[in-house]
């Protein structure tokens, strides 16, 4: 049983990211998310078998069967990925909170990637699911996984500051504006101590990637344009999964 679940809340994240990249895709396009999806090259409308999440890029080998033309890595990748934190999420919350509280940190997940995917597109994070991230993290409060609901919110803002400070000291060169906004919704949704430990990862993670980045396109660091947003996500995500809150950090400092 416990694995026909697991399996089904794989593919329920397959599903999901097909739509998610449709809401990439079309945020802020003036385009509705409604409507049967086109080849975004000759504009051929596609067949339910060419939806089909992963298996469908697989089969047609990442190729539009239309006119040919490449199929972005986006579309798999975003399923994948999706698919792998439904799984993950479920794997550590489980039913413990009701049916209600995995959907709605299904509904964060997925307002994250969102986020981030969109970020790494156009170096700038969307207002709609950063709302959507900011209710679903407050709203887990009300089915018991949320703490004290004003401490939660004083928390977002007492974790974002230290953004907010260093957007205004680099007045907006080191992060944009809207890294302290998702920087907030990250303290609604976890508290001070793993968000305090998720925001020292992703500036750890991003100056990792950053230095690679340097080292493979050979150019200096601060004349590479690198969103933010999606390191805040991910060390929230990771924070999230292994419970990593400031406590362990120091504990893993000490133990060096």
């Amino acid at each position: 049983m416990e694995l026909f679940i697991s399996i089904s809340i794989f593919v329920l994240g397959l599903i999901v990211g097909s739509f998610l990249n449709v809401v990439i895709l079309r945020l802020d396009t003036g385009l509705g998310f409604g409507g049967r999806s086109k080849c975004f090259s000759c504009g051929n409308t596609l067949r339910w078998y060419e939806l089909i999440p992963l298996f469908s890029f697989l089969v047609q080998k990442a190729k539009c069967r239309n006119c040919n033309s490449k199929i972005s890595w986006q579309y798999p990748a975003v399923e994948f990925v999706t698919a792998l934190l439904f799984l993950f999420v479920y794997l550590k919350v489980g039913f413990t909170l009701g049916f209600l509280a995995l959907a709605v940190y299904f509904v964060l997940i997925s307002s994250l990637i969102v986020i981030s995917v969109f970020d790494i597109r156009h170096q700038q994070i969307p207002t709609i699911p950063l709302v959507i991230f900011y209710l679903a993290g407050l709203s887990l409060f009300f089915f018991g996984d949320g703490g004290n609901f004003f401490l939660r919110i004083a928390h977002g803002l007492m974790v974002a500051s230290s953004l907010l400070l260093l957007w205004l000291v680099s007045k907006g060169r080191w992060l944009g504006f809207g890294d302290v906004l998702l920087a907030i919704g990250v303290g609604f949704w976890l508290g001070l101590s793993i968000s305090v430990s998720a925001i020292l990862l992703s500036f750890w993670l991003g100056a990792i990637f950053g230095v690679l980045l340097m080292i493979v396109s050979r150019k200096k660091l601060l004349k590479l344009a690198i969103p933010f947003g999606p390191f805040i996500a991910l060390g929230a995500l990771l924070s999230f999964l292994y419970n990593i809150d400031i406590n362990v950090l120091m504990r893993f400092f000490t133990w060096f």
